[in-house]
């Protein structure tokens, strides 16, 4: 019981318990005072990016939390609610996945990758998986560099360096080759689901600009990564 005297003197603690107790305000406080433990775990399940979604079920779970938390067991309240904030937010993005095909998509690349591997008695290369998945290179593109997150979601930690997709290392190195803009506007679009438009707006360029800087920087991926 070392760390009950922490816990006794936890700010969040004290807020639990009041809003345990139907405190709007102090449920308030508990969500403001949580708030960056909640973008770090949106961060940490989507590979960087900050998801109003996910800190909004990480919200749910903080407060279920605080319905069941016992300051008499020793935990400071951050340490026992990160569990229950962070199976919200997973359950959040399984959902988000199932219902925009993504998990699927993922399901289907990892059954093909499997069956190249198993008839090639090799991973399979790029173009070989696009080719056998019959998807477009930027929708493979997409999926593979969201696999990570989307698998540390289900199982629940981060992928060994053992397990390190060498088709992802492929990636990383072809999108290292293009120049600042390009790599920039690449990540943007497809990475961060931004379109022509607000990529346009946040980098200071015409939507013509941004077109015609992804067409080429898509066209030397395709070639790199071949």
């Amino acid at each position: 019981m070392r760390d009950a005297p922490s816990a006794a003197h936890d700010e969040g603690a004290a807020l639990a318990l009041r809003a345990r107790k139907g405190d709007g305000e102090a449920k308030e406080a508990l969500l403001r005072t949580h708030g960056a433990l909640l973008r770090s775990l949106s961060r940490r399940l989507t590979g960087g990016t900050v998801s109003e979604e996910l800190v909004q079920a990480g919200a749910v779970g903080l407060l279920r939390a605080a319905e069941r938390y016992d300051p008499a067991q020793g935990a400071r309240f951050s340490t026992y609610a990160l569990p229950w904030a962070l199976g919200e937010m997973r359950r959040a993005l399984r959902r988000a996945l199932d219902e925009t095909g993504a998990y699927a998509r993922r399901r289907q690349i990892a059954r093909q990758e499997e069956a190249l591997r198993a008839a090639l008695g090799r991973s399979p290369s790029f173009r070989e998986l696009a080719d056998a998945c019959r998807l477009p290179d930027w929708l493979l593109v997409r999926a593979l560099s969201r696999a990570q997150p989307m698998e540390e979601a289900q199982r629940g930690g981060e992928l060994p360096a053992a397990e390190i997709d060498l088709r992802a290392l492929d990636l990383r190195l072809a999108l290292s080759s293009l120049d600042a803009d390009a790599r920039r506007i690449i990540l943007l679009r497809y990475f961060r689901d931004m379109t022509q438009q607000e990529t346009a707006r946040l980098l200071g360029k015409s939507q013509a600009q941004v077109s015609r800087i992804e067409r080429r920087a898509l066209d030397l991926l395709r070639e790199r990564l071949r």
